[in-house]
């Protein structure tokens, strides 16, 4: 997506977020965090978000 805004002129922007937590961490703060961001961003900037779960390479 970096390469098709940067080269192209593509209003399209990719990043990957990595997030660590503390030992109270868990999948459903992660989920409430996943929940918060897609809100703020659609609503504060129009942003279209998508949060994945990782992929665990074998």
């Amino acid at each position: 997506g970096t390469c098709l805004r940067a080269c192209y002129g593509s209003n399209r922007l990719s990043e990957d977020l990595d997030f660590t937590g503390g030992a109270d961490f868990n999948r459903e703060s992660l989920t409430e965090l996943a929940n918060v961001l897609i809100t703020t961003l659609k609503t504060k900037y129009g942003l279209e978000v998508e949060v994945g779960e990782p992929v665990r390479e074998e």
